[in-house]
């Protein structure tokens, strides 16, 4: 979060993609139950005081719930474009693999975390979904 001179505060630079998708278990946020932001944040927890800001964090959450597929097919369409470097990225990196790994096993390895950061992201939507009148 950061304030411009003369300007609204605003949210961003977004980082930390791993905590926010299961890809740590700092803080049990690799879990996808939970409001962790609005309990553990100062910042945050005041803000969620606030029903005008809860209403419309639940109306934008909505926004998404309901076009869902559109985020599923767009991480398939940036996985696919990542998938061609793959393997090259893993020689070098090691991260799905040993740096030697078959190609065709790392290329499957990361087609399955692929779809397991969807079911991921479909089960925290249907827990937020559930639960979202409590904030």
């Amino acid at each position: 979060m950061h304030l411009k001179r003369g300007g609204k505060l605003e949210m961003g630079p977004l980082w930390d993609f791993d905590w926010a998708f299961g890809g740590t278990i700092l803080n049990n946020n690799d879990k996808p139950e939970g409001f962790w932001i609005g309990k553990a944040a100062s910042w945050y927890v005041r803000l969620f005081k606030d029903p005008a800001f809860a209403s419309r964090v639940r109306s934008r959450f909505m926004e998404y719930y309901l076009n869902r597929e559109m985020i599923y097919d767009r991480i398939d369409l940036k996985a696919n474009e990542l998938a061609k470097q793959i393997n090259e990225n893993n020689s070098k990196w090691g991260t799905i693999g040993s740096n030697t790994a078959d190609k065709q096993k790392v290329i499957d390895a990361y087609l399955k975390k692929v779809e397991d950061l969807k079911e991921w992201i479909e089960t925290r939507m249907e827990w937020i979904k559930d639960n979202i009148g409590s904030i």
